[in-house]
């Protein structure tokens, strides 16, 4: 094997994941262990088991998924080094000498004595030794050094969080609008809307709207790994792929991209469920009539549904199709005894009797809170809109035939609105903004539009986009009647429940 003799120094933040896990198969358990430990630590891991859907070709998305990790490490069992995992310790050593970047041989439970392990040019690396099991965090702290640097067992200004992790600023606007909201909903309702960057990336919750784009546009060979500036919105990169792919296999694609990042609720569902049942508790002021509570997404996962069944409220969900002029009502309301794994959790909402009326109908059918999914929902085969022709094709309907029941956008109309998880320029709020919203910008309640400066979202592709320009987008915000509020989702519905 030969190298390349130049140099070419690369930086950490240059590449979409911070470490590749390269394993043998007996050792999957254990390894799957030590990724859940660096995840929580903050690294963005790249583990086949997590990022390689069953059908999909594990081949290619393992060259990918190893060209852009900064580091690689290369486990050693009881079983050491062989087949596949030769040429992925051969490509990332060749990274190693022509990059600089890491390459940590780390020994796992199991392996007599180390030393005698004959591991080639992997023993020119420093190595990293776990002993009876892997909850030693002085190992994990010496594995976390090797990636970022950064030594977390020395205090040092080196060892500062990142700043996607730092404490967000306690703005004074902020805590003013959580007080204003905090007071209303002692005795009203607010409408939430729930976007498709609600919750913090990471492999175990379902990829933002960049993620999804980068990946379509990667497998139809449109930009490489590791390309990510001035990426097209999520509906022009699926129009593209279904031009290529078709619109079945678009939506197939898309959907068990999500199922493969849906092992847990994320924790700002969890907290948008919290506040709803607390709110459940209110004493109901006398001689006033509440809005029903609204939730609003364009999101197709189900992320919404587990997080309300698992604090036993009992919705309502209003599913609309891309194509159908009718709605799919389901009723959770006869819902006992709701499992706590999620592969359960989903089958049981998958499972559910839906009821398709027309939107004249659905009314008598609310009961709260109410889910009203816009672009379709991942358990209803056909009804994702995801291209740029059929997000027009379904507003242009939406509008023209009167398929959002007037309900919902009366309620819409009479209470404040959250925003969570979008920006005022991303495609679902403008998606939103003119069709189930239409007749809310002229109303006098408030709105608010939760979202972090860029620079604390540096992850997120279209989120760097917006940082030269983040002042001008918050006035522009501002000219119509729509508050920023610096701050995480889940952060910000945890400060309102410690409000009421």
């Amino acid at each position: 094997m030969s190298f390349p003799a130049k140099t070419e120094r690369v930086a950490r933040e240059q590449f979409q994941w911070d470490v590749f896990l390269s394993y043998q198969t007996p050792d999957q358990k254990t390894v799957g262990a030590i990724a859940d430990k660096l995840s929580q630590m903050g690294l963005k891991v790249w583990w086949d088991q997590w990022e390689i859907a069953p059908g999909a070709s594990f081949m290619k998305l393992m060259w990918a998924g190893l060209r852009s990790s900064w580091a690689t490490i290369v486990f050693i069992g009881p079983t050491t080094i062989g087949n596949w995992q030769n040429l992925e310790v051969d490509q990332a050593i060749a990274s190693h000498v022509s990059q600089g970047r890491p390459v940590l041989p780390v020994f796992l439970p199991g392996v007599p004595d180390p030393d005698k392990v004959d591991i080639g040019f992997l023993s020119l690396s420093s190595r990293a030794v776990f002993g009876e099991t892997v909850d030693d965090q002085s190992v994990l702290n010496r594995i976390y050094w090797g990636i970022t640097g950064i030594n977390r067992e020395r205090t040092m200004p080196s060892a500062a969080p990142r700043p996607e992790a730092a404490a967000l600023p306690e703005l004074e606007s902020n805590q003013e609008s959580i007080a204003s909201l905090a007071r209303w909903l002692r005795t009203g309702n607010v409408t939430f809307f729930v976007g498709p960057a609600v919750s913090s990336i990471g492999p175990n919750v379902p990829p933002r709207d960049w993620e999804i784009a980068c990946q379509l546009l990667r497998e139809i060979d449109l930009i490489r790994t590791g390309e990510t500036n001035l990426l097209p919105s999520v509906d022009v990169a699926a129009t593209l792929y279904a031009v290529s792919k078709t619109d079945p296999v678009l939506e197939e694609t898309v959907v068990r991209l999500i199922e493969s990042r849906s092992a847990s609720v994320p924790p700002a569902q969890q907290r948008l469920a919290e506040l709803l049942a607390k709110l459940a508790q209110r004493d109901r002021p006398r001689g006033k009539r509440l809005e029903k509570q609204l939730i609003l997404t364009t999101n197709i996962d189900l992320m919404m549904e587990r997080a309300l069944l698992l604090k036993n409220l009992k919705l309502t969900r209003v599913v609309q199709h891309k194509s159908e002029r009718s709605l799919y009502v389901t009723s959770y309301r006869d819902v006992n005894n709701v499992p706590l794994e999620t592969g359960r959790l989903d089958e049981l909402i998958a499972g559910a009797q839906d009821t398709q009326v027309s939107p004249e109908a659905v009314g008598s059918l609310l009961t709260e809170p109410i889910l009203y999914k816009m672009r379709g929902s991942q358990d209803i085969p056909g009804s994702c809109a995801l291209t740029r022709p059929q997000l027009l094709a379904q507003a242009r309907a939406a509008i023209a035939e009167h398929l959002i029941p007037a309900e919902l956008q009366r309620i819409a109309a009479n209470t404040p609105i959250v925003f969570l998880g979008t920006g005022l320029l991303d495609t679902d709020f403008q998606y939103i903004s003119h069709t189930v919203l239409f007749n809310s910008w002229s109303s006098d309640h408030p709105k608010y539009l939760v979202h972090v400066a860029p620079e604390q979202d540096k992850d997120d592709g279209y989120r760097r986009m917006e940082a030269g320009i983040w002042d001008k987008i918050k006035q522009f915000g501002m000219r119509r009647n729509l508050t920023t509020i610096e701050d995480s989702s889940e952060r910000f519905l945890e400060r309102l429940m410690e409000a009421l």
